[in-house]
């Protein structure tokens, strides 16, 4: 008698079978006393370490090795019965099996193990971030700050700790990043392991107080390809803009199926400049600074006139007369006068300098007759029509005698004449400050004196009224900030490239910790609170100030070389602390001001 083959499918209720030992009641589990918290490391990538696949890879949870499979001789199931070790965790689903048996275990203490492996945030937790600072305790009894945690350096890589440290305490990227349906979503891989680096380092139940970088890292160099190298000295400030465009376009492209245009990135560090660009031309640059000289020289200026009838331009020279028998009195008021016209001198007389309008008049008047009777004697084949147009001409000047003229000196900056000048509004992520030059030569007193500057004097740069040369380009511009982002990053361009190397500028910038004014810098149509309040001098500016809460420093003489450490600021405890790597310590307030200063970070002020 032959059995229904679907009966075989009912087993009993205490056969064991794989379907019944997978419901099997956590009570049964003996081998929960064996898990050993401190050698687990989840930083480190999900790769099996005996066949270096990425696929369905189990944790030992004893040992704290990777291992790949679950079923009879896999990796690890040969690990469980050789080692005696049952407890396994799914990298990829997050479950927690006992082998060789094959049953899921399902019990609360495995919370804290999932939290490390993949750290999770609500809406509550990210509003409380930044107002309750409690210090936490790792499993080897250190003490430890979430947010605040040191770095594990990985092949020289302290360019990208102190980048990854900066960009945490933005508050806006951090919860964007920290939100997992946020970066899941994306299919960059750059982008998933930046957010998970983030969520590690703001976890509060890290078991040993430090990150590890690894994979982020490893995703850089796999994405920057030859610009990025291990055991190779990289500047901050570059890889940080490469980053930040980076992760935005990347975000950018998963913000376009959703209909959205703004990313984190975009509202809290971008900014708006608004930039004045001259063209110029060296040759003639250099002509006007030798006849510079020389007028200073001799004591002579020229002025370009246009007299109010259009007749053309005339050039005036001014010169103070050196003669002891021209002199009138000892101030040396009076002046000799010459106009100059396409064929040269015409004219020259001496002038006093209190009625210099007047007397500007009438050797304008006196050279125009003359000129018009030239041209009668050159002309005389020509029609009564145009003759007659010139008495006219002449019949309305002495009209205008008594009139006062209205005398126009042409301006090279003015932006109606003048084709070269164009304005352009640009985006930035940084505000590039300048050092001043350092001597080549200095006194025996200072060569042991570190020279200092205010950040106020580097940040004219942004006030709209100095010029900055670029020689290379030919032109010159102006800067004026337009809008400003809740971030500011502050670029201090302490490395200077030359033909021999990259050189360091030791130079010390003087920043206030907090109250960073920044509305003389702002252009008046955005740090007005009305717009119709630029027309009113009288009225108030809308105070624009940041406090620092980040600040990248290089240690080291030389450039190519040192080390490179931060200063960040917790606001619940009102300390700073100074993170080199994974050494955390406090520091107080004087030791950042006084710090080499190459990358700030600065949040506005709730006003």
């Amino acid at each position: 008698m032959t059995t229904n083959p679907r009966k075989r499918l009912h087993q009993p209720n205490n056969s064991p079978t794989k379907k019944h030992f997978s419901r099997l009641p956590n009570k049964r589990c003996p081998y929960l006393g064996t898990i050993d918290r401190t050698r687990l490391d989840f930083d480190l990538s999900n790769m099996c370490s005996i066949t270096l696949s990425k696929t369905n890879v189990y944790c030992c949870l004893v040992c704290g090795v990777n291992f790949q499979g679950r079923r009879e001789r896999t990796p690890a199931y040969i690990h469980s019965v050789e080692t005696n070790h049952h407890l396994f965790l799914d990298l990829k689903k997050r479950m927690v099996y006992c082998l060789p048996d094959g049953y899921q275990v399902i019990d609360k203490s495995f919370d804290d193990i999932v939290s490390n492996l993949h750290p999770t945030f609500t809406e509550k937790q990210l509003r409380v971030l930044n107002q309750n600072s409690i210090t936490k305790m790792s499993v080897d009894k250190k003490e430890f700050i979430p947010g605040f945690v040191g770095l594990d350096c990985i092949d020289d890589t302290d360019w990208i700790n102190v980048s990854l440290q900066l960009l945490s305490q933005s508050k806006p990227v951090r919860n964007w990043y920290l939100t997992n349906k946020n970066t899941e979503a994306i299919q960059s891989t750059l982008v998933r392991s930046f957010g998970q680096t983030l969520r590690k380092m703001w976890n509060k139940d890290n078991f040993k107080g430090i990150v590890s970088p690894f994979e982020f890292v490893h995703q850089v160099f796999n994405r920057g390809g030859t610009l990025w190298k291990p055991s190779v000295w990289s500047d901050p400030f570059i890889f940080l803009s490469w980053l930040l465009n980076t992760l935005k376009k990347d975000v950018l492209v998963f913000n376009k199926k959703k209909r959205t245009v703004t990313g984190p990135l975009s509202t809290a560090f971008v900014g708006k400049l608004k930039i004045l660009i001259e063209k110029i031309d060296l040759d003639d640059e250099m002509n006007e600074k030798k006849e510079k000289q020389a007028n200073q020289q001799t004591g002579s200026h020229k002025i370009e006139v246009i007299n109010s009838q259009g007749s053309g331009p005339r050039i005036i020279t001014l010169k103070n007369s050196s003669e002891p028998n021209n002199l009138v009195d000892s101030k040396n008021q009076i002046m000799e006068l010459e106009i100059v016209n396409q064929k040269g001198k015409d004219q020259k007389k001496k002038i006093n300098l209190k009625n210099i309008e007047k007397e500007m008049e009438k050797a304008l008047n006196k050279q125009q007759t003359k000129n018009g009777n030239e041209n009668e004697n050159e002309n005389e084949n020509e029609d009564e029509n145009e003759n007659g147009k010139e008495r006219e001409n002449e019949k309305e000047k002495e009209k205008d005698k008594g009139k006062k003229k209205i005398i126009q000196i042409e301006s090279n900056y003015d932006i109606e004449k003048n084709k070269n000048i164009k304005y352009v509004d640009q985006q930035f992520f940084f505000l590039s400050l300048d050092l001043p030059v350092k001597p080549l030569f200095k006194k025996s007193l200072e060569k042991n004196l570190i020279p200092q500057v205010p950040i106020y004097t580097l940040l004219n740069k942004y006030n709209g009224n100095d010029y900055q040369e670029l020689p290379i380009k030919k032109e010159r511009r102006k800067y004026f900030i337009v809008n400003h982002p809740k971030y500011l990053l502050v670029h201090i361009r302490r490395f200077v490239k030359h033909i021999w190397g990259i050189e360091k500028n030791n130079t010390l910038v003087n920043c206030p910790l907090k109250d960073l004014h920044l509305e003389d810098y702002i252009h008046p149509n955005s740090y007005y609170t009305n717009p119709q309040d630029n027309l009113n001098k009288n009225s108030k500016k809308k105070e624009i100030k940041y406090n620092l809460i980040a600040n990248i420093c290089h240690e080291g003489q030389e450039a190519g070389k040192g080390n490179f450490f931060i200063f960040l600021y917790n606001n619940t405890e009102d300390q700073w602390l100074k993170i080199q790597n994974l050494d955390v310590a406090v520091v107080k307030p004087q030791e950042v001001s006084v710090s080499e200063s190459y990358i700030q970070l600065y949040e506005l002020q709730n006003n």
